[in-house]
Protein backbone atom coordinates (compact mmCIF):
# COMPACT_ATOMS: atom_id res chain seq x y z
CA UNK A 1 0.00 0.00 0.00
CA UNK A 2 2.97 2.61 0.41
CA UNK A 3 4.26 1.54 -2.71
CA UNK A 4 1.05 2.27 -4.26
CA UNK A 5 0.22 5.57 -2.28
CA UNK A 6 3.68 6.74 -3.13
CA UNK A 7 3.56 6.25 -7.06
CA UNK A 8 -0.14 8.43 -6.63
CA UNK A 9 1.91 10.90 -4.98
CA UNK A 10 4.11 10.74 -7.59
CA UNK A 11 1.82 11.26 -10.91
CA UNK A 12 -0.07 13.94 -8.81
CA UNK A 13 2.93 15.92 -8.55
CA UNK A 14 3.96 15.34 -12.12
CA UNK A 15 -0.12 16.63 -12.92
CA UNK A 16 0.67 19.63 -10.54
CA UNK A 17 4.06 20.04 -12.54
CA UNK A 18 2.29 20.04 -15.80
CA UNK A 19 -0.70 22.29 -14.84
CA UNK A 20 1.78 24.87 -13.39
CA UNK A 21 3.70 24.73 -16.91
CA UNK A 22 0.77 25.02 -19.08
CA UNK A 23 -0.27 27.94 -16.54
CA UNK A 24 2.78 29.27 -17.51
CA UNK A 25 2.96 29.58 -20.80
CA UNK A 26 -0.84 30.50 -21.20
CA UNK A 27 0.32 33.99 -19.37
CA UNK A 28 3.35 34.21 -20.93
CA UNK A 29 0.89 34.22 -24.39
CA UNK A 30 -1.63 36.33 -23.14
CA UNK A 31 1.20 39.09 -22.18
CA UNK A 32 2.40 38.79 -26.20
CA UNK A 33 -0.98 39.15 -27.04
CA UNK A 34 -1.83 42.10 -24.67
CA UNK A 35 1.27 43.96 -26.08
CA UNK A 36 0.13 42.91 -29.96
CA UNK A 37 -3.43 43.95 -29.07
CA UNK A 38 -2.59 47.30 -27.97
CA UNK A 39 -0.10 48.16 -30.84
CA UNK A 40 -2.83 47.59 -33.21
CA UNK A 41 -5.08 49.79 -31.27
CA UNK A 42 -2.72 52.16 -30.87
CA UNK A 43 -1.58 52.54 -34.73
CA UNK A 44 -5.60 53.65 -35.80
CA UNK A 45 -5.86 56.44 -32.89
CA UNK A 46 -2.49 58.18 -33.91
CA UNK A 47 -4.13 58.37 -37.43
CA UNK A 48 -7.33 59.49 -36.05
CA UNK A 49 -5.68 61.96 -33.41
CA UNK A 50 -3.63 63.47 -36.40
CA UNK A 51 -6.33 64.46 -38.24
CA UNK A 52 -8.08 65.95 -35.42
CA UNK A 53 -5.20 68.09 -34.50
CA UNK A 54 -4.99 69.21 -38.14
CA UNK A 55 -8.24 70.11 -38.59
CA UNK A 56 -8.10 71.80 -35.39
CA UNK A 57 -4.80 73.67 -35.89
CA UNK A 58 -5.08 74.48 -39.88
CA UNK A 59 -8.85 74.03 -40.11
CA UNK A 60 -8.17 73.55 -44.22
CA UNK A 61 -10.54 73.60 -47.15
CA UNK A 62 -13.62 71.70 -47.41
CA UNK A 63 -11.89 68.92 -49.22
CA UNK A 64 -9.30 68.46 -46.93
CA UNK A 65 -12.06 68.46 -43.87
CA UNK A 66 -13.84 65.70 -46.27
CA UNK A 67 -11.27 63.74 -46.55
CA UNK A 68 -9.76 63.99 -42.91
CA UNK A 69 -13.35 63.24 -41.75
CA UNK A 70 -13.20 60.05 -43.98
CA UNK A 71 -10.41 58.54 -42.47
CA UNK A 72 -11.16 59.56 -39.47
CA UNK A 73 -14.29 57.05 -39.89
CA UNK A 74 -12.48 54.34 -41.69
CA UNK A 75 -10.08 53.87 -39.18
CA UNK A 76 -12.34 53.97 -35.93
CA UNK A 77 -14.50 51.33 -38.37
CA UNK A 78 -10.97 49.45 -38.22
CA UNK A 79 -10.66 49.52 -34.21
CA UNK A 80 -13.70 48.70 -33.83
CA UNK A 81 -13.13 45.86 -36.23
CA UNK A 82 -9.58 44.93 -34.00
CA UNK A 83 -12.17 44.99 -30.99
CA UNK A 84 -14.78 42.62 -32.33
CA UNK A 85 -11.85 40.39 -33.33
CA UNK A 86 -10.31 40.62 -29.66
CA UNK A 87 -14.03 39.80 -28.40
CA UNK A 88 -14.10 36.82 -30.25
CA UNK A 89 -10.91 35.63 -29.55
CA UNK A 90 -11.23 36.15 -26.29
CA UNK A 91 -14.71 33.73 -26.71
CA UNK A 92 -13.33 30.93 -29.21
CA UNK A 93 -9.73 30.85 -28.14
CA UNK A 94 -8.00 31.13 -31.09
CA UNK A 95 -8.78 33.62 -34.41
CA UNK A 96 -11.10 33.99 -37.05
CA UNK A 97 -10.88 32.65 -40.34
CA UNK A 98 -13.05 33.78 -42.59
CA UNK A 99 -13.43 33.43 -46.97
CA UNK A 100 -11.15 35.64 -48.72
CA UNK A 101 -12.76 38.94 -49.93
CA UNK A 102 -11.68 40.67 -52.75
CA UNK A 103 -9.21 43.79 -52.08
CA UNK A 104 -8.45 46.43 -53.97
CA UNK A 105 -4.93 46.97 -52.20
CA UNK A 106 -3.90 49.85 -54.96
CA UNK A 107 -6.70 51.70 -52.93
CA UNK A 108 -5.38 50.56 -49.25
CA UNK A 109 -1.92 51.69 -50.15
CA UNK A 110 -2.96 55.15 -51.27
CA UNK A 111 -5.24 55.70 -48.12
CA UNK A 112 -2.03 55.33 -45.91
CA UNK A 113 0.32 57.09 -48.51
CA UNK A 114 -1.95 60.39 -48.06
CA UNK A 115 -2.37 59.44 -43.92
CA UNK A 116 1.56 59.68 -44.20
CA UNK A 117 1.83 62.69 -46.39
CA UNK A 118 -1.06 64.46 -44.01
CA UNK A 119 0.35 63.15 -40.88
CA UNK A 120 4.26 64.02 -42.01
CA UNK A 121 4.38 66.68 -44.09
CA UNK A 122 7.76 67.79 -44.30
CA UNK A 123 8.80 64.58 -45.39
CA UNK A 124 9.35 63.51 -48.99
CA UNK A 125 7.26 60.98 -50.43
CA UNK A 126 7.31 59.63 -53.83
CA UNK A 127 4.63 57.56 -55.09
CA UNK A 128 4.42 55.07 -57.66
CA UNK A 129 1.03 52.81 -57.43
CA UNK A 130 -0.17 50.75 -60.48
CA UNK A 131 -3.99 51.34 -60.10
CA UNK A 132 -6.49 48.67 -59.61
CA UNK A 133 -4.62 45.54 -58.22
CA UNK A 134 -6.98 43.35 -56.30
CA UNK A 135 -5.99 40.68 -54.28
CA UNK A 136 -7.35 37.69 -52.43
CA UNK A 137 -7.45 38.04 -48.90
CA UNK A 138 -8.83 39.65 -45.49
CA UNK A 139 -9.32 43.89 -45.50
CA UNK A 140 -9.00 44.30 -42.08
CA UNK A 141 -5.43 41.83 -42.17
CA UNK A 142 -4.01 43.76 -45.00
CA UNK A 143 -5.44 47.29 -43.41
CA UNK A 144 -3.38 46.21 -39.94
CA UNK A 145 -0.14 45.11 -41.64
CA UNK A 146 -0.20 48.23 -43.78
CA UNK A 147 -1.24 50.22 -40.47
CA UNK A 148 2.16 48.53 -38.57
CA UNK A 149 4.45 49.50 -41.64
CA UNK A 150 3.35 52.85 -41.79
CA UNK A 151 3.20 53.70 -38.31
CA UNK A 152 6.75 52.28 -37.77
CA UNK A 153 7.91 54.07 -40.42
CA UNK A 154 6.76 57.42 -38.74
CA UNK A 155 7.66 56.09 -35.75
CA UNK A 156 11.23 55.22 -36.24
CA UNK A 157 12.33 57.31 -39.08
CA UNK A 158 13.55 61.12 -39.01
CA UNK A 159 10.32 63.04 -40.37
CA UNK A 160 13.23 64.52 -43.01
CA UNK A 161 13.88 61.32 -44.72
CA UNK A 162 12.78 60.04 -47.94
CA UNK A 163 10.31 57.76 -48.48
CA UNK A 164 9.70 55.78 -51.98
CA UNK A 165 6.18 53.65 -52.31
CA UNK A 166 5.57 51.30 -55.37
CA UNK A 167 3.02 48.58 -55.90
CA UNK A 168 3.26 46.83 -59.31
CA UNK A 169 1.84 43.45 -60.76
CA UNK A 170 3.24 41.23 -62.71
CA UNK A 171 1.56 38.79 -64.67
CA UNK A 172 -1.92 36.96 -62.94
CA UNK A 173 -0.58 36.26 -59.49
CA UNK A 174 2.02 38.29 -58.35
CA UNK A 175 2.17 41.54 -56.66
CA UNK A 176 5.26 43.53 -55.12
CA UNK A 177 4.71 46.63 -52.81
CA UNK A 178 7.99 48.12 -51.58
CA UNK A 179 8.05 50.88 -48.93
CA UNK A 180 11.67 52.42 -48.97
CA UNK A 181 13.05 54.96 -46.51
CA UNK A 182 16.22 56.94 -45.89
CA UNK A 183 16.19 56.96 -42.04
CA UNK A 184 19.24 55.73 -40.32
CA UNK A 185 18.38 51.68 -40.16
CA UNK A 186 18.68 49.43 -37.61
CA UNK A 187 21.13 49.04 -35.11
CA UNK A 188 24.04 46.26 -35.66
CA UNK A 189 22.82 44.25 -32.49
CA UNK A 190 19.51 43.39 -34.84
Amino acid sequence: EVADLSQALGQMLDSLRGTIKAEQNVHQAMQSFMGDASHELRTPLTVIKGYAELMQKQGGDQAFRDKALSRMLSETTRMEQLINDLLLLAELGEQQMGKPDRIDLSKIVGEFVDDLKALQPKREVSVKLTKNIKVLGSGAQLNQLLSNLFGNLRKHTPVDAAVRVTLSASGSDEVMLTVEDAGPGLPEHY
